[in-house]
């Protein structure tokens, strides 16, 4: 359904281009969701991933039969062990993403999340032996200034075992993107799938599972069919349209996002200090991106 949506979509845009740069937007917005979402749905964590896998996954893998048809033994046999090695380690960012925005505030999670291209660059260098540029490593510096800004200065906003999951969830979707730079290509919509479903079974024994009403159930499965399965569709679709320096652009958008539907909806407030944090790493990310672009000697990870 949703490419059969996207696909007439594309015939209203001038170029290709302009219709990738969109769709890959509505990703981006799909992603940011997760805050609004974990602070809407008034369960446990365990609950929410429980559900929001099962949800998420159920659509990923939908778009996936629909598009492989025939071929979608295939599609998961030629995952191999790098590939299943990667939705693992997606799976572990999945559970400590949730978990951390129970423990913490929305902008801190985001915030440190959003190191994530800068970090993949610097342990590229030490395991890959890709040399990063010298935009990475200012980029870098920035970064880790704005997240120290946002923990240190925010102690008391959020809470420090919150941030050092949020550390945990980005350190494992670091290793995702190490995996996939090492030479394996993975489709990111069945890992997505499979990660959602390992996610629910992982979830399942702590999980008040079915003991909720009909509104939660239909905020779960809203939850899980946005931001997981729609979110990894929309980039998956999008980002075949535009160059990988626009596609990790676009994806930054997530994280100065989230925090606002936060605040928009729910007026959670950051500090100061955590905008201003904030306002440092999202600055750093997207001009490395940006210079990276341009110069062409480096490629979003």
């Amino acid at each position: 359904m949703i490419a059969a949506i996207a696909t007439r979509l594309r015939a209203g845009f001038a170029s290709d281009y302009h219709y990738g740069v969109a769709i890959t937007l509505f990703s981006a917005i799909c992603w940011s969701s997760t805050g609004l979402f974990v602070r809407l749905i008034p369960l446990d964590a365990w609950t929410q991933l429980y559900w929001r896998g099962f949800f998420g996954g159920l659509t990923a893998l939908a778009f996936v039969v629909a598009r492989d048809r025939s071929r979608i033994l295939g599609t998961f046999r030629a995952f191999g062990w790098r590939g299943w090695a990667f939705t693992a380690t997606n799976t572990i960012g999945m559970l400590t993403f949730i978990s951390a925005m129970k423990l913490t505030t929305v902008a801190h999670v985001t915030i440190i999340y959003s190191t994530m291209p800068l970090a993949a660059a610097l342990f590229s260098w030490v395991w890959l032996k890709e040399r990063p540029s010298r935009s990475s490593v200012i980029a870098s510096v920035f970064a880790m200034f704005g997240v120290t800004l946002t923990v240190v200065a925010g102690a008391g906003e959020g809470a420090l075992s919150g941030d050092l999951v949020a550390i945990l969830m980005t350190a494992s979707m670091v290793g995702s993107l190490l995996i996939q730079r090492s030479g394996t290509t993975v489709d990111p919509v069945a890992s997505a799938a499979m990660s959602g479903f390992a996610c629910t079974l992982c979830s399942a024994p702590f999980a008040h599972a079915f003991d909720l009403t009909a509104g939660d159930l239909g905020m779960l499965a809203l939850f899980g069919m946005v931001n997981t399965g729609f979110g990894f569709i929309l980039f998956f679709v999008g980002a075949g349209f535009i160059p990988a320096t626009v596609s990790g652009l676009i994806a930054a958008l997530d994280a100065p996002l989230s925090p606002f539907w936060v605040w928009l909806v729910l007026a959670e407030t950051p500090r100061l200090t955590t905008i201003l944090g904030g306002a440092i790493v999202v600055a750093a990310v997207i001009g490395h991106i940006m210079w990276s672009s341009r110069s062409g000697s480096e490629t979003h990870p």
